[in-house]
């Protein structure tokens, strides 16, 4: 019996836990002008670090990319994995 490959769904289930941190309220709020500075600020962080911005429509990424250049939101950190 052939052992299955669950890489997808593995990569499904990390994908979900880390956009759990955004609401789709949230981007409704956002949207409709109802958030301030702050919880722009914070959504967006946010938003990034999951990579969810990047999957979102182009606004979002647009949007992320000028934050990032501006130096109120930063890139995600990406851990190295290293192996010798």
């Amino acid at each position: 019996m052939e052992k299955m490959d669950n890489s997808s769904t593995s990569k499904r289930d990390t994908t979900r836990a880390r956009t759990a941190d955004v609401s789709p309220i949230e981007l409704q709020m956002f949207e409709y002008g109802d958030m301030d500075e702050e919880e722009i600020i914070s959504l967006f962080q946010r938003l990034v670090d999951s990579g969810l911005v990047w999957r979102l429509q182009g606004f979002y990424g647009r949007t992320a990319a000028h934050l990032i250049r501006l130096g109120v939101v930063m890139e995600p950190r990406i851990e190295a994995d290293i192996t010798e």
